[in-house]
């Protein structure tokens, strides 16, 4: 997560006009911000993600959808926070990602 976190910093920190070291513009972030961006090209390193992370990711950040593929509710948004302490827990109460 610390990778992200920081590609998303770096991606998405000067788009609301202040490098500051804060994602300001979070609606823009998410269409700047490329995840696929971070995955490994040869073998893993802690510099990138493997194609499986990538995935699961992104299927995560997407938000759940019905058996359609219709989305259920809103997605979650990338910022330079997901890093921090127990991010995922607080984004999802009683539920432990490891």
């Amino acid at each position: 997560m610390s990778l992200v976190a920081a590609s998303v910093e770096l991606a998405c920190d000067a788009l609301d006009g202040i490098e500051d070291g804060l994602v300001g513009d979070f609606r823009q972030c998410q269409s700047v911000f490329d995840l696929s961006a971070l995955q490994c090209e040869g073998e893993k390193t802690d510099a990138c993600l493997t194609a499986d992370q990538v995935t699961a990711l992104d299927r995560s950040m997407s938000g759940p959808t019905n058996s359609n593929g219709e989305q259920l509710y809103s997605d979650w948004s990338y910022d330079g926070g997901m890093d921090s302490g127990d991010w995922k827990v607080a984004s999802c109460p009683g539920i432990t990602i490891r």
